[in-house]
């Protein structure tokens, strides 16, 4: 019906393999089992050294401005044609 259903799942994982790549790499391996551990892992994160990352910011431009023009261009096409027939001066 649309509902949102939480449901715990055995996970089998193998954290002596992931363990072993952790330190072979230098890195750390964490593994949370409930809240409280999460939240444990997420102050020992916080505590490790920090890097300024730089950005770089990309801004694609989309020119709305050519309906105007072409609907100005008509206009003027228009008051020439109407010019030069219908309102034609007499001297």
């Amino acid at each position: 019906m649309g509902d949102i259903v939480y449901q715990s799942v055995k996970v089998t994982i193998d954290e002596k393999l992931l363990t072993e790549i952790a330190n072979e790499t230098g890195g750390k391996y964490f593994r949370a089992k409930d809240n409280d551990g999460l939240a444990k892992i997420y102050n020992d994160i916080n505590g490790l050294e920090k890097s300024k990352v730089e950005l770089t910011t990309v801004t694609k431009y989309n020119e709305k401005f050519f309906p105007f023009v072409f609907a100005a261009l008509a206009f003027l096409l228009l008051e020439v044609l109407l010019k030069f027939t219908v309102y034609k001066k007499f001297p």
